[in-house]
């Protein structure tokens, strides 16, 4: 069976978010997009690039890669704010199964 198309996501209508990079290993990335822009180029597919990450400290896949509009992820400075948007990245870490 076909697997779904996803929507592509180029990396210019993110540069104001982040990818938040897990790896099993422990080690945590904030990746700003807009530094992908500078390497890749702005019509760079997000995903395209998800799929290529690999961890700096053991090379291995992340376990998550997520989007966020705040890198601090809190949205809790004095006076209170927002809370950070954060979504997955889909089509990126594999399903374990």
């Amino acid at each position: 069976m076909p697997k779904p198309e996803r929507p592509l996501a180029p990396a210019r209508d993110h540069l104001g978010w982040w990818l938040i990079i897990h790896c099993r290993c422990g080690y945590r990335v904030d990746l700003p997009i807009r530094l992908l822009v500078e390497r890749h180029g702005a019509n760079t597919d997000l995903h395209l690039i998800g799929t290529r990450l690999r961890c700096q400290r053991c090379s291995q896949r992340p376990m998550t890669v997520n989007m966020t509009d705040r890198p601090d992820r809190t949205g809790q400075g004095y006076g209170g704010g927002t809370p950070a948007t954060i979504k997955p990245l889909p089509g990126v870490v594999e399903e374990a199964g």
